[in-house]
Parts: C-alpha cells; structure tokens; sequence
C-alpha cells in the first residue's frame, strides 16, 4: 500500500498536537511531531515525546540506523540564516506555482539533501511500524514545499487554522514574545496558507480550523482519513509509547474526555495588544470567518466575513460555528 504523509502547516499554538493525537487514534496512523526539529533534537540531546533523550530513544535509534544516515546527525533543518530559508521557501514556492520541479531541484541544493534524509525516515518509520500514514506536524511552510517540490512520496497538506488572537496571546503567555512579532508571523504564514491553497491542483490541500477540529471531530477526521471512519473518542496511547518531537509532549486526551476550545485570549489578552492586532491583522483574521473584538467564533453570516471566508464552497472543509 502506498504510503501518505499528512504534512501539518501552520503556525506554532494553533492545535496541531490536538489534531496529531485525533489522526493517530486510527489504525495505521503514526505521528511524527515537528520532524524539521529531528536535527536539533538529535544535535543537543532533547527529550523524545518518551521522555528519554532522543539519541537514546530505542525507536529514534533505530529509526536512524534503518534510514541510512547513523553515522551523522539527520538533516531536517532549513538553513540556519534566515535570509537563506526564505529564498528557499521562495524558490520551492515558485515551482509549487508553476509545477516545474525541476526548478526547486535546480535551486535548492539543500532542500534537496534534507527532503533525502526525510524521505529516509519516513520509510523507515512506516518499515518499522507497519503505518500507512504519517503525520508530519513541522507546521513550517517550507518544510511542506521542500516535500512537494523533492520528494516523491505522496505528500499530502493539511492547512490548519486557527483564530489568530488565540495564537498570538497563546504564544506571548507561553513565550513572553514581543507581540508585534508574534502578531506579524501568525499573519505571514497565513498569508502562505492561502496562497497554498488557492492554487489549482489534482489534490487541493485541505484546509481545517482548530475550533472545527474541537466542535466536530468526527468531521475532521472523516474528512482527512476517508476509510475507517475514526471514532471522535478514544484514549490516546501510553506515554511511553509515543515518539513526536517537539509540541506539547505531555499532552494526552483521555477516553472520555472531549476537543475543548481554549478561549482563555478573550478574558486574558490586554487591551493593547487586543487593539494592535486588529490594527496590523484583523482584516485578515476577517477573512479567515473571525468575528472582530473580542467575539470569539466564526461570523453569523457570510455579508459578516469578507473575501475567502464568504465563499465557503471553495474550501474542502467548511468550518462548524454558524456556517
């Protein structure tokens, strides 16, 4: 059976642990984690999901070791200065538009020793594990374009949304990041989920809200796994045996316990920061269906949205809350 990779793009804080631990209660299903992140994992010794350091997890030692690459470290990462990633997030966009891969081939030399590495692991882990989906939740942009453009694994991207006050406050509380900047990288990978989405394609990537996955699971995942029909409950697996990188490795959503939405921005973020995100991204939280202030959930009515958000029929997957 051909193996698919589910590659999650988004911003950090936008619920992607949620959706990896509903994806992977299906048979068949593993979750990686953020696995653009396996090369300074493995560089500084941090903790697997196991909580063990990854050099010395048993499945990420052997998962190496059954990639080829044990003799080094794994090469996941983009490259280090960020001018160098954002050419070469430019250039795999670029063939991404115009379907010339050999274009991002040509281009990206580097892109084209990480997407090798990858390619590795991805293999070894369906090889050792007997899955038939990944899931990929690196979140990066250009992680998911370094795949589509050099690889030829059958990659698949789901574009996951999030209301962006709930982000940015979720990111300021949790980092204590300047709210200018946290504001300005929700916005400017959204804008790349859009553009990601809106062009033509034989498999048009699918695009899900956190507070869908929350409202209607069951929906998500019938959307995203089209056999099996995953139930919306179930335990999630003992910590010991989950192996993701990175994200909230301590997250578990027990057998009886339901998706909740975390509005804690609505009471929690000042008015300030509140004021400067309407300024800098409102409008385009508007286009994603987002009531303004501090309403939370999506607008009542399509006059209420603007742009893409008031054409629902053009998105794979419509978002519950008064659509």
């Amino acid at each position: 059976m051909t193996l698919q990779v589910l590659c999650i793009v988004g911003d950090s804080r936008s619920g992607s642990t949620l959706l990896q631990a509903l994806l992977c209660r299906r048979p068949g299903v593993v979750g990686l984690g953020e696995l653009r992140r396996l090369e300074l994992f493995w560089s500084e010794g941090r903790d697997c999901a196991c909580g063990q350091p990854i050099t010395d997890c048993g499945f990420w030692r052997s998962i190496v070791a059954g990639s080829g690459i044990a003799d080094r470290r794994p090469r996941t990462q983009p490259p280090a200065r960020r001018l160098g990633k954002l050419l070469g997030e430019a250039a795999a966009f670029a063939g991404y538009v115009t379907n010339m891969r050999r274009v991002s081939r040509l281009l990206l030399p580097h892109g084209r020793r990480v997407t090798a590495d990858l390619t590795g692991i991805y293999r070894a882990v369906a090889a050792q594990t007997g899955a038939t989906v990944l899931v990929d939740a690196s979140k990066d942009p250009g992680h998911y374009l370094y795949l589509d453009q050099l690889s030829d694994l059958d990659v698949h991207p789901v574009l996951l949304i999030r209301d962006g006050r709930a982000v940015v406050w979720s990111k300021i509380r949790r980092t204590g990041i300047d709210p200018q900047k946290a504001i300005d990288h929700w916005a400017r990978v959204t804008r790349m989920q859009l553009a990601l989405s809106q062009r033509q394609r034989p498999q048009r990537p699918t695009l899900v809200h956190y507070e869908t996955i929350c409202q209607s699971p069951v929906q998500v995942l019938d959307q995203l796994a089209a056999e099996g029909r995953p139930s919306a409950v179930g335990g999630d697996v003992e910590p010991r045996d989950r192996h993701h990188i990175g994200g909230a490795p301590d997250f578990l959503l027990n057998a009886d316990e339901a998706p909740r939405i975390d509005l804690r921005w609505v009471d929690e973020m000042p008015n300030d920061v509140l004021t400067l995100f309407e300024r800098r991204a409102g409008r385009l939280n508007a286009q994603l269906g987002y009531r303004s202030g501090r309403t939370p959930g999506f607008a009542e009515t399509a006059d209420d949205a603007i742009g893409i958000a008031a054409r629902p029929s053009a998105w794979p997957m419509v978002s519950a809350g008064g659509r």
